[in-house]
């Protein structure tokens, strides 16, 4: 779920991030663009969530000119964590007791596919994992290959 709090440029982010929660968030980011120029300050706490729905809200906080402080105020895991790198350097925080936490991008196949369709599948995931990680290695200034070593496992 997320909510502006009235009157700020303050949007918490709280949970999964799925569709219908970055929608929303896109739609308020929009919505503070269009009032001031001044900074955004996003509080994040989030298990991870939908790979699409997180690259809609990280494009989004990309085409602001507005800078955006992002916080994680509890956990930032998966899709989290990257929503935490998309703020603006320099802007990126964590509280004192804030977990964050990176992994190469789940996935897999929940029916019968024929091998063809397997292989399409297979590729896609391979293009989101590149894509994924490409992204954490501009924002961190970390080699794709690092990233991808750091990403292999869980790494808090």
């Amino acid at each position: 779920m997320d909510l502006r709090i009235p009157n700020t440029r303050i949007l918490v982010i709280n949970g999964m991030i799925t569709d219908d929660m970055c929608c929303s968030a896109c739609i308020s980011l929009l919505e503070m663009e269009s009032e001031s120029t001044e900074d955004i300050t996003i509080l994040l706490n989030s298990p991870g969530g939908s790979v699409q729905a997180g690259f809609m809200l990280i494009d989004t906080m990309g085409i602001l000119s507005a800078d955006v402080e992002v916080i994680c105020t509890g956990l930032a895991a998966s899709m989290g964590a990257m929503i935490l790198m998309a703020g603006t350097r320099g802007k990126r925080k964590a509280l004192e007791h804030a977990r964050i936490m990176l992994h190469q991008p789940l996935g897999g196949v929940s029916e019968m596919l024929q091998v063809s369709d397997f292989e399409i599948q297979s590729r896609e995931m391979q293009r989101t994992r590149r894509e994924i990680f490409d992204f954490i290695s501009r924002c961190t200034g970390k080699s794709y290959e690092s990233v991808a070593s750091d990403c292999d496992r869980n790494f808090w």
